[in-house]
């Protein structure tokens, strides 16, 4: 079960600059985290980040210091404001579907296109969640990126920038969303190894949870 805490409506006439992309994204910083298996990160600022893996411990770090400032313990309980999640059946059939909560009463549930069709694969894979300056709900999905507007109406499917190449099939781990909007804008290496999950911070960097090196990078890919 993954969880993106919902946004609020974004204030009308609100706008952002539109930034250049670099002509190579350049890594400005990386830290390492400790953790067995990393899998997510969450900006708290342009200078702290929280990264979680397979275990339930939070980790609070300075990503420009590069040092863990603290890390808790997690436990159960119930958020307040409204809250995404994706959500897996327990067993064979799987079913996916998202649901917004509000603290733990159930306001709305996006699962079917508008033909009944499943908007989401089936299967137990790791999928995450995230939601635009325009309040779409962006989730990646083992092969493809599904978008649905507020009212879970699909707005598109996108499977990868073609040509695709037979031998790196789209395997979409984590998912965010920066303040210039929802269009594909370029490829990312920088010696990445296994990225799952992302978030930017208020400057639009990037910021990437390297499962297979256990390490968390910075990333300048706009002027």
């Amino acid at each position: 079960m993954y969880c993106k805490q919902k946004q609020k409506s974004p204030e009308s006439g609100s706008s952002s600059p539109v930034k250049q992309l670099l002509d190579e994204p350049e890594t400005v910083n990386t830290i390492d985290t400790g953790y067995g298996s990393l899998y997510n990160v969450a900006c708290l600022s342009d200078e702290k980040i929280w990264t979680s893996g397979l275990d339930n411990t939070m980790k609070l770090s300075s990503i420009n210091l590069r040092s863990l400032l603290k890390s808790i313990t997690t436990k159960s309980g119930t958020s307040s404001g409204d809250l995404l999640v994706i959500m897996d059946s327990d067993g064979y059939p799987y079913k996916t579907k998202v649901v917004c909560y509000s603290g733990s009463r159930e306001k709305q549930t996006i699962q079917f296109d508008d033909k009944g069709s499943p908007l989401y694969s089936s299967g137990p894979f790791n999928r995450y969640i995230t939601e635009n300056r325009n309040l779409d709900i962006c989730v990646s999905d083992i092969r493809a990126v599904v978008v649905v507007n507020q009212a879970g109406n699909l707005r598109f499917r996108f499977t990868g920038h073609p040509p695709a190449q037979k031998n790196k099939p789209f395997t979409p781990r984590g998912i965010t969303t920066d303040n210039q909007g929802g269009q594909f804008l370029c490829y990312i290496a920088c010696g990445l190894s296994l990225p799952h999950g992302l978030c930017t911070d208020t400057n639009d960097n990037l910021v990437v949870a390297q499962h297979g090196y256990r390490q968390v990078k910075k990333i300048k890919y706009l002027k």
